[in-house]
């Protein structure tokens, strides 16, 4: 069976939030699904907590020991800190990542994962992936991972708050789309593929 398109993936993940699923639920998904060569990724729920560490509470798919409480702090010199900072996803080359952050964690595992991927959907909130495929061979460009990311923003801020979920000052919140993030939903929610949004 061939797999499943970048678009056929979108619309499935949207019938998944029109269900209301768990947080576990979406990380099962994405680990099952995110990747479009059909390969199972390695996905973590990263939580910042009110210390700058982050908790990761679901997982699934990694093939390797998450260190309990990793501490990132927002200033770090780290891809995950970045990501959190800007509010933008972010796909990396493994080794490349490694040699570009000073603070950059799991070294040890690059024969593991050769790509990265971070997905910010809050402002306390990040999911960060990992693909044993090489990025030039996922055949997707950034769009695809984008669209999910503003799919997962939605759905999370439709969720209701967890008493750990507090508004946190120095960081954008991520609760509204741009007028053209909406636009791209939209194309998404009536069907067009990656090419023609694109296109649009």
């Amino acid at each position: 069976m061939a797999p499943l398109s970048p678009y056929q993936r979108i619309q499935q993940l949207l019938h998944l939030v029109a269900l209301s699923p768990t947080h576990q639920q979406i990380v099962e998904f994405l680990s099952r699904h995110l990747n479009p060569l059909d390969e199972k990724s390695g996905v973590g729920w990263m939580v910042l907590g009110e210390e700058g560490s982050f908790e990761t509470p679901f997982i699934s798919g990694l093939l390797f020991k998450l260190d309990p409480g990793v501490k990132i702090s927002l200033s770090d010199d780290n891809v995950i800190a970045e990501c959190m900072r800007l509010g933008k996803s972010k796909i990396w080359d493994m080794a490349e990542m490694h040699a570009q952050y000073r603070d950059a964690t799991h070294r040890e595992n690059l024969s593991v994962y050769a790509t990265g991927l971070a997905l910010p959907i809050s402002n306390q909130v990040i999911i960060a992936c990992a693909f044993r495929s090489s990025r030039s061979n996922l055949i997707v460009d950034e769009s695809y991972f984008e669209c999910i990311r503003l799919i997962l923003v939605v759905w999370l801020a439709n969720q209701s708050p967890t008493p750990k979920q507090s508004t946190r000052k120095n960081l954008p919140q991520v609760t509204t789309l741009t007028d053209r993030q909406r636009e791209i939903l939209h194309l998404v929610q009536e069907g067009k593929t990656n090419h023609l949004i694109s296109k649009e």
